[in-house]
């Protein structure tokens, strides 16, 4: 090694070195002084950023991806969630191993080395006790370490364990790598590598780091493959690959080669897929001299940053195989292209084999013809049944756990949505379309709920949605492969190999072509159901919900109906009626015309409006008005009476044209049909005041304080009424008690009390401000002081509301209304001999002797 290479590299040895050194300064002076909980092995903890962790040995390891999380068996339900200071205060794994395997890795910078002594671990004065135990779908998804540091020298280590130095500082960073990925490793550690050729030249291309690769945790055991005799068996489960990404970049494999294992041959298995978990990444490919390749130049599957994925083979299995061996292996590195500075692992990777066992009694299952045919000219709508078709099941019961359709039609995904599975009219899921390989997938994973069918019995399965978008555009929704449909049989573990009617290679519905737009307009829930007050303005009269269907429509003019079927024969016109379209007036205010036959469609007034709605979108038209009806045109005196009804309709047809589809251009109907708002019916305000029936004529003995009345007041359901006085009047019975006989006269109404009036007259006016609601009512109580000299005599009130209706402030004040009598009858007591007589003789010395009843 040159002089100026050497200074170069120990210029980077110090810089690390440094900095390792700031880095163990600065987490002992930050050690946080809680003391950290202590978990059972396999607790979970997620903090305030959504990271997870697994803990073992009161140590923490991320859980670096969903796929490490779901392959390690783990329970979402289980996660705990902590603050970030108690998850701090567990300190992170550095050493880990697996429970199966005795071999333990040091953990740094993202990465794991195996340390392959004891000697070795002594070296570093690590603890035995401080070794934390992962799962191995934990353990793969950190990369296995690439790059080293001894002293002042930099190495590459390959796959064979055997490291190669880097000659010069732009070999390094040429190959991709960064100092702050590097491993120091002491003398001992260094002793147990093997030294290879130094690297000589910089990689052509950028890399994005390393990819490794191992067999998954979770691939599949060895075991017998029940087969269809006649028809063979779809999607069995070989071999599972974990790729893990210990970069800060995403890794894109464009092409994986799948070696064939077992007594078996080309034509074993008719089609290989690659999946992640239940989703199809790839269309078939075929064995050639026991090789299958799969090719996608802009990624069959991408493996994130510092993440993993697991990728599964499947294949159909032919008809007629038994005694066959069939399983898949990954050959070599080289097998596996990516954009990934390398590829390790260790190969060759072989999966274990599945023994074939041929059966007639396996499940088999048929679909029926799918449905809808071709429509050429299909309307915006909801509840659309994209695609149904029967499925019918004989010899064993089956699981559906996974069912793929793929659109290959000319819509937006956000086109068609609010999409359900629908199996024999129950939605059993929800999915959504998402952008595949050609046009979009529609993917209802089934698989921790499957659907059960029992053997014998046909369903019909559907797939429903909302069309919302899409004029002049096509829907087109099928199963493209019978690889789509997991479907498993219940005794035997196979899954089917499902039979399409016709028996071709895919099952698709009908080509849909979506017509253009059109206006939805319906009465509202909450439109007005109220009494209208006669003169009351700027009244909600009705409201309505406009949608637009299959595209943008800008909608011109709306045709504005008053229908009144109780009125007199001159009405002609309603006052000052304005439109407003989510809250915002929309056109001008104008006099519309007024309908006295339910049939009538002549009588209208048209409204300019221009308002554009957003396909799906759905907007709020409200009607409001006067209640003011006229004669004439003009206007000038409203003949609104008691009794009138009013209706507010919007007249519609399939020959309106006066709407506009943004993106067809087409005339269109808004509404297509006419729709009407509630009836409302016209009254005015008025005041009703009775006598309080639950309180009657009232008999007194001397003076106090007495209820000399009681009255109810009640206001009819058009209006609010303001009321400004209570008058109540005396009036003298027999035997006449003289005013000046009362004092301190008040009233109670409502729960308020009001002033008193030290002296009463004939006539006492309470003055008042108050309000009755309409169809409100409150009690009006009169009480006073009659003195106590009064033994004798009668009285009783009568009483007046002074009122004015809050709509006009016309005069509505409740007349005259007579209270209770009140008697005044001086106290009597009269005396009786008892009809029982006391026993005339008594016992000498009795106490308590009776002597007398009266």
């Amino acid at each position: 090694m040159s002089t100026k290479t050497k200074k170069t590299l120990t210029k980077v040895a110090s810089i690390a070195t440094s900095g390792a050194t700031i880095l163990l300064l600065s987490g002992i002076s930050m050690l946080a002084p809680a003391m950290a909980a202590t978990y059972t092995n396999g607790t979970l903890l997620k903090g305030s950023t959504g990271d997870i962790w697994v803990v073992n040995n009161n140590l923490k390891s991320p859980v670096r991806s969903i796929e490490v999380f779901n392959n390690s068996g783990y329970d979402w339900n289980a996660v705990k969630t902590v603050s970030d200071s108690a998850l701090t205060a567990v300190s992170a794994a550095t050493l880990v191993k697996t429970a199966d395997n005795p071999d333990v890795y040091r953990l740094e910078r993202n990465f794991t080395r195996k340390l392959a002594s004891i000697e070795i671990f002594n070296s570093y004065s690590l603890d035995w006790g401080k070794i934390s135990v992962v799962s191995q779908p934990v353990m793969n998804s950190f990369s296995y370490a690439p790059i080293y540091q001894h002293g002042a020298d930099l190495f590459w280590r390959d796959s064979s364990n055997i490291l190669h130095q880097f000659p010069t500082m732009d070999l390094f960073t040429g190959n991709g790598y960064n100092t702050r990925d590097l491993i120091p490793v002491n003398d001992m550690e260094y002793g147990s590598f093997a030294i290879g050729e130094a690297i000589s030249s910089a990689p052509s291309t950028p890399v994005t780091g390393a990819l490794s690769v191992a067999l998954a945790a979770d691939t599949p055991v060895s075991a017998t493959l029940a087969n269809d005799t006649d028809l063979g068996s779809a999607v069995a489960d070989m071999a599972h690959f974990t790729f893990t990404n210990g970069s800060g970049a995403d890794i894109k494999v464009s092409q994986m080669k799948v070696k064939r294992l077992g007594v078996s041959g080309d034509t074993t298995v008719g089609n290989l897929y690659l999946f992640d978990d239940y989703t199809r990444l790839t269309d078939e490919a075929t064995f050639s001299t026991g090789v299958a390749s799969f090719n996608d130049a802009s990624g069959i599957f991408t493996v994130p940053a510092n993440s993993s994925k697991t990728i599964a083979v499947r294949g159909d299995i032919a008809a007629d195989m038994s005694g066959q061996t069939i399983g898949m292996s990954l050959n070599a590195a080289t097998d596996i292209v990516s954009d990934a500075a390398s590829v390790s692992g260790s190969f060759p990777m072989n999966g274990n084999l599945l023994s074939i066992v041929d059966s007639t009694s396996v499940a088999d299952a048929t679909f029926g013809t799918a449905s809808p045919g071709a429509n050429a000219a299909l309307e915006a709508q909801t509840e659309f049944t994209a695609w149904s078709a029967t499925l019918a099941v004989t010899n064993q019961d089956e699981n559906l756990e996974m069912i793929r359709f793929s659109q290959i039609g000319s819509i937006s995904a956000g086109d068609f949505t609010n999409i359900k599975l629908r199996i024999n009219s129950v939605d059993v899921a929800t999915g959504v379309l998402v952008t595949g390989k050609t046009g979009q997938d529609l993917i209802f994973d089934l698989h921790n709920s499957p659907i059960a069918f029992a053997k014998g019995v046909t369903k019909t399965i559907s797939v429903v949605g909302d069309i919302v978008g899409g004029t002049s555009k096509t829907l087109h929704l099928g199963l493209d492969k019978k690889a789509d449909v997991m479907l498993k049989d219940a005794g035997y573990g196979n899954y089917t190999l499902v039979t399409f009617n016709p028996d071709v290679a895919t099952e698709r519905a009908g080509l849909q072509t979506i017509s253009t737009g059109t206006i939805t307009m319906t009465k509202r829930t909450d439109s007005a159901t109220s009494n209208l007050t006669v003169g009351a303005t700027n009244q909600s009269l009705a409201k309505f919900d406009i949608k637009a269907n299959g595209e943008e429509i800008k909608i011109n003019t709306l045709k504005v109906q008053a229908y009144m079927a109780a009125t007199t024969s001159t009405t002609t016109y309603i006052k000052n009626v304005s439109l407003y379209l989510d809250g915002v007036q929309v056109g001008n205010t104008a006099n519309i015309k007024v309908a006295l036959g339910a049939a009538d469609t002549t009588l209208y007034t048209s409204f300019s409006i221009y308002q554009k709605v957003a396909a799906a979108a759905t907007k709020t038209l409200e009607v409001k008005g006067d209640v003011y009806t006229c004669a004439t045109s003009a206007c000038t005196a409203n003949i609104a009476a008691t009794g009138d009804q009013i209706q507010i309709k919007i007249l519609g047809s399939a020959n309106e044209d006066n709407a506009q589809g943004m993106i067809s251009a087409a005339a269109i109907d808004a509404p297509g049909s006419s729709v009407s708002a509630n009836t409302l019916t016209v009254g005015t305000g008025t005041l009703s005041l009775y006598k309080n029936t639950a309180y009657g004529n009232q008999t007194i003995s001397s003076g106090g304080l007495v209820k000399m009345g009681s009255y109810n007041l009640q206001a009819n359901a058009y209006d609010t009424i303001n009321i400004s006085a209570f008058t109540v009047a005396y009036v003298n019975g027999d035997g006449t008690i003289a005013t000046t006989k009362w004092s301190n006269m008040y009233l109670v109404y409502g729960g308020t009390t009001s002033s008193v009036k030290g002296t009463m007259t004939a006539s006492n006016i309470f003055s008042v401000n108050t309000s009755l609601a309409a169809n409100a009512s409150i009690q009006i109580d009169v009480y006073a002081t009659l003195d106590a000299s009064v033994t004798s005599g009668a009285a009783s009130t009568t009483m007046v509301v002074t009122a004015t209706k809050a709509t006009d402030g016309a005069d509505a004040s409740a007349t005259v209304q007579i209270g209770q009598n009140v008697t005044v009858a001086a106290a009597s007591r009269s005396v009786a001999i008892d009809t029982v007589i006391p026993s005339a003789i008594v016992v000498g010395g009795t106490q308590n002797v009776e002597m007398m009843d009266v």
